[in-house]
């Protein structure tokens, strides 16, 4: 269990610049939130996430007024072609919450 609290808390487990899950490894977040006006990313805040192993995220969660990204908020999240991206349980709750499970400015699946 992991949580950020406070206006503006990014990041409820993982805050980083860039996230890479290499070919063979497994990253699991679970049980995280962020609250707070402004708060993003209830499992990870991150500028870049490079999936090329597993990425699970399940119970996670963004409460707050512009809250974003219940389980990931990354401006890059890329699935490579063997990557594997789980997102089970989030929630965003909030006046003009937006990005329930994933909130990406650029997101592909390879």
């Amino acid at each position: 269990d992991a949580q950020t609290t406070g206006d503006g808390g990014t990041g409820g487990c993982v805050s980083a610049g860039d996230v890479e899950i290499r070919a063979g490894a497994t990253m699991s977040l679970r049980s995280c939130t962020t609250r707070g006006a402004q708060a993003v990313g209830g499992g990870m805040d991150a500028l870049s996430c490079r999936v090329a192993g597993s990425l699970h995220i399940a119970d996670t969660g963004t409460w707050g007024e512009g809250a974003s990204g219940g389980a990931v908020h990354t401006q890059s999240l890329v699935v490579g072609e063997s990557g594997v991206l789980q997102v089970t349980e989030s929630i965003v709750s909030g006046e003009g919450a937006d990005g329930g499970g994933i909130r990406a400015a650029d997101f592909r699946v390879l």
